[in-house]
């Protein structure tokens, strides 16, 4: 049964003719059948009912007969108003046709396209790094990758999916190793890091035994204090409004969602 797609609110439609087309009756049958049950329908349930000017912009934007631009009203019918119509008819054409409409016209699946995020890409970027980390070392882009479950909300409500946040974590970290851990720089090991475009670079790596302090530090220091900075500065060369960030990060301490680890 070829129909050609209708939709009305968001939601398809068929047209009294259509029904009575489908269902092997004459238009005047379906419309007297609603009028003896006219209280068993809803409107917008199972049935719009168009005049005036939604009328007009909708036979604008359809093609349908004389008689249709004629009536002064347009009834519009729902997957729930097709069976109340096959239930008042109650013929098994009607029957098999209701379903083949359910199952092939009503109940459309509408693929939508996944939305790319900055989540995505730091998996990815992580996913192609983390054989070259050593065993005995994490780095700041796999670690952050692993501790997506929760930050993601913050990452994506305030950057670009071209974002590279892991860069900004990366320099804030390496500042607090130093400055605050006073861990010397002989102590942190090298990997090679390959960059989206392809090209490769030296990436400093971490003894595992700073891993705890890393993703308390993380929690308690870069997301509150560091975070906000870093996504004003994505906005502003992106030539975009500031994200509200400060709305994202409030409270990030308190929250009870990894454990508090002590330093190793």
């Amino acid at each position: 049964m070829e129909l050609q797609p209708i939709e009305h609110d968001k939601q398809r439609i068929l047209t009294t003719a259509q029904i009575a087309a489908a269902y092997g009756a004459n238009t005047q049958i379906i419309v007297n059948n609603f009028n003896r049950h006219k209280e068993r329908y809803t409107l917008g349930k199972h049935y719009y009912a168009l005049e005036g000017e939604d009328k007009r912009q909708f036979l604008d934007r359809h093609q349908f007969d004389l008689g249709s631009k004629n009536a002064k009203t347009i009834y519009l019918w729902t997957e729930k108003g097709a069976l109340m119509h096959a239930k008042s008819l109650n013929t098994d054409k009607a029957w098999e046709v209701y379903e083949a409409l359910v199952d092939s016209y009503y109940r459309v699946i509408r693929l939508v396209a996944p939305v790319p995020t900055v989540s995505d890409a730091i998996r990815k970027r992580a996913i192609a790094n983390e054989q070259a980390v050593p065993d005995d070392c994490f780095s700041v882009l796999t670690e952050l990758a692993r501790d997506l479950y929760f930050w993601e909300r913050f990452l994506n409500g305030a950057l670009d999916n071209k974002a590279q946040a892991e860069n900004s974590v990366g320099k804030c970290w390496s500042n607090y190793v130093r400055s605050v851990l006073q861990v010397p720089d002989q102590v942190r090991r090298t990997y090679r890091h390959v960059c989206p475009s392809g090209r490769i670079v030296q990436a400093w790596a971490y003894p595992l035994k700073y891993l705890p302090v890393f993703r308390r530090w993380l929690r308690e220091v870069y997301f509150i204090e560091k975070f906000e900075a870093y996504a004003q500065y994505r906005a502003k060369r992106l030539g975009v409004a500031v994200p509200p960030v400060k709305k994202l990060t409030g409270g990030v301490s308190q929250l009870e969602l990894f454990p508090q680890s002590t330093s190793a």
